[in-house]
């Protein structure tokens, strides 16, 4: 799932980094076809056991809605608490990798969508978006509980922002280029804020409303937030 999913291709040498290290005797000079096959096979390995981690990861902060130990996340995936370092330099680069498989997931919404009038773009809008903050809401959560934000984090924070700001102007952009630029970002402020997970987890869990309703209730507050915008410019 990707919109250019060039941008989310994962950092093989931060987040995803296998510790050569754990190949005693790997020896890349062109002596030997089978130790080739050999190294392509623990690659390809090592490989398998970094995306199992991190679906594990996935599955217990969905389940749990709290960031596992390595011990924990290294007993369900059925490897070894070593066997996860070797992957992952560390845990947050493991969180990143997670990170990183968000956006690769989130980017089917920033595919174009077909020309079509107002209430069907919305709807086709809405209808993805409630899948995605639903799907990873508490990884959100887990991630914004954080006191502080390393640089890393940051950076993936606004390549997300950018992402569905960019995407909400390309949905909408009949309307937007109805309007003159200060209403324009006004109304992409307002509906990145009114379509983030933030506003997503008030709606399902402060307010108790079900799926159905908070899609609806996002549906209704887009059209009149363009309608509203458009009329009075």
């Amino acid at each position: 799932m990707s919109l250019r999913s060039s941008f989310f291709v994962l950092d093989t040498q931060t987040a995803c980094c296998v510790n050569m290290d754990a190949f005693p005797g790997c020896n890349l000079a062109p002596d030997g076809a089978n130790m080739g096959t050999r190294l392509d096979g623990r690659r390809r390995r090592s490989v398998r056991t970094a995306d199992a981690l991190i679906e594990t990861y996935v599955s217990l902060v969905q389940l749990k809605h709290q960031r596992p130990s390595t011990s924990e996340l290294a007993g369900r995936a059925g490897c070894s608490v070593r066997s996860v370092f070797e992957r992952f330099k560390h845990l947050q680069a493991l969180e990143q990798a997670v990170f990183d498989r968000m956006l690769q997931e989130l980017a089917d919404l920033y595919k174009p969508m077909p020309d079509s009038d107002l209430r069907t773009r919305i709807r086709l809008h809405v209808g993805k978006a409630a899948l995605s903050r639903e799907a990873w809401l508490a990884h959100w959560q887990v991630l914004r509980s954080r006191s502080a934000l390393s640089p890393e984090w940051i950076e993936r924070l606004e390549k997300f922002h950018k992402l569905d700001r960019g995407h909400l102007a390309s949905i909408y952009a009949p309307e937007l280029e109805a309007v003159g630029p200060r209403t324009r970002m006004t109304i992409l402020i307002s509906l990145q804020a009114l379509t983030g997970f933030d506003a997503w987890a008030l709606m399902r869990e402060s307010y108790s409303m079900s799926f159905a309703e908070s899609r609806a209730a996002w549906e209704d507050a887009i059209q009149v937030l363009l309608a509203a915008k458009v009329e009075t410019t």
